[in-house]
């Protein structure tokens, strides 16, 4: 990594609160948690300083509101940075897609995908008490994710073509469906044998019939060729009685019809240039990924974008000259806690420094980020911020917390003024000052507050 490449972050009007990303010089990590309710400012007073004052690094922003792309987007360029945008609010006119299969390195990656897929329904911490169906849906989701990750399939290898396959699952009793595939003795002799003992004729004809109205059965029936093991799952399916079968298949395909919704599937169209995190590698490069508040379908899909990004960031670290991505990485994450988990967060957020990544997220409250990664979880991550910004809220245990580290009366943490903000930073005393003036810079800038009101 270029140790030149550094910023300096405006976080408060104290000085104090302009810190400098240089790692080596400060002792701290980059990781940054901002607490406030709705309205108290967290995008305009930290999120939008941020990306105004990048100078030299990268940055993935995760944004819920879309003035934020919109106005900070001429500005960036003006820098020479090189903006790649991906509309999960709107993917029919998003100019950049992300496919989750291609971005995928070996098969570890696929069955990580496979298990966020099937796991996506469940309640963020809560564990099925029989975990049959969820295993067997996961079994089966990735059992095809694999067999296009794999090339196998002669349509393509994206998740477009999983997806077809995926679509077309059912449980039929059919013994057709549990015969191996033709062998050349067979074409030879003009039939074969099922597993019930009758004979079919007429091979060709069956076979064709059989890819028209079952593809996925068709496909998967030459696992046998390839992994005579994995077969054996597919085999176990089929095996299954009627109801039992059909459950399976139903498990499987909620997730998927939840997730992949028409609108996200857009993302995979051949034609469109996929955001990869390898852009990363390059200099002033920023990611913008716009995602709804309430859109469900979204969030299940960002979460894999998450969990994917992270990985295949620390991979790149790791494959570096000195283990270190090339440009630091910021991420930046409005509304953390508001539906897009990230799976093993806490466990990523404590060895993002040593890679040259570091997170930014604002959250309402430190119980609203409790209640999605649990309580212990919370903790972890926030104890893996040496800097915590506090503007404001009605949460009495978020506000307990703050008064004990203010050393101070909870009242005063409930009563604090509008406009007000409480800044801490590990090696220093906390900060009691306003919050910092966006509309000081815009003006420097050309741009006026009015326009970044929809921020």
């Amino acid at each position: 990594m270029d140790k030149n490449i550094n910023e300096i972050f405006p976080l408060g009007e104290d000085k104090r609160c302009h810190i400098s990303t240089d790692c080596t010089k400060t002792g701290l990590n980059n990781n940054i948690m901002v607490v406030g309710g709705s309205g108290s400012g967290k995008t305009v007073s930290v999120l939008l300083p941020m990306i105004c004052n990048l100078e030299n690094s990268n940055a993935v922003v995760v944004h819920t509101k879309r003035g934020i792309y919109d106005k900070t987007k001429k500005l960036l360029e003006e820098k020479g940075y090189n903006i790649l945008f991906v509309d999960l609010n709107d993917p029919t006119r998003s100019p950049y897609g992300y496919d989750p299969l291609l971005q995928c390195n070996s098969l570890t990656d696929v069955r990580n995908l496979a298990h966020t897929i099937a796991y996506s329904e469940i309640s963020k911490n809560d564990l099925p008490k029989d975990p049959f169906w969820l295993q067997s849906a996961e079994s089966l989701t990735y059992l095809v994710l694999r067999y296009v990750y794999e090339g196998h399939y002669s349509k393509g290898r994206s998740m477009k073509e999983a997806l077809y396959l995926l679509d077309r699952l059912m449980y039929k009793d059919d013994s057709d469906f549990e015969t191996l595939p033709p062998t050349l003795k067979d074409f030879r002799e003009g039939k074969y044998t099922c597993r019930d003992g009758t004979t079919k004729n007429s091979i060709l004809e069956r076979e064709r019939d059989m890819k028209r109205e079952h593809p996925l059965h068709y496909e998967m029936r030459k696992w046998y060729k390839f992994d005579k093991d994995i077969y054996e799952i597919w085999k176990r399916f089929l095996g299954l009685g009627e109801v039992t079968g059909a459950s399976v298949a139903t498990s499987t395909m909620i997730p998927i019809n939840t997730m992949f919704t028409d609108e996200i599937r857009c993302l995979f169209k051949g034609n469109l240039p996929q955001v990869d995190a390898r852009e990363l590698l390059k200099p002033k490069t920023v990611i913008f990924i716009y995602i709804s508040p309430v859109n469900t379908a979204q969030h299940r899909f960002c979460s894999i974008l998450y969990q994917q990004l992270f990985k295949r960031l620390f991979e790149l670290g790791e494959g570096g000259a000195d283990g270190v991505l090339p440009h630091p990485v910021q991420v930046l994450c409005d509304d953390f806690a508001t539906g897009c988990k990230v799976q093993d967060f806490h466990e990523l957020i404590s060895i993002f420094r040593e890679k040259g990544i570091s997170a930014t997220m604002l959250v309402q409250s430190e119980t609203q980020l409790s209640a999605m990664y649990g309580k212990e979880n919370a903790t972890t991550i926030i104890n893996n911020c040496d800097t915590y910004i506090y503007l404001g809220g009605m949460d009495v245990d978020t506000a307990t917390n703050v008064s004990k580290r203010l050393n101070c009366p909870m009242n005063d943490v409930l009563n604090m003024p509008i406009g007000q903000e409480y800044f801490f930073r590990r090696g220093q005393k906390p900060v009691v000052t306003k919050r910092y003036d966006i509309n000081r810079d815009l003006k420097e800038k050309k741009l006026s507050m009015k326009e970044m009101r929809t921020c």
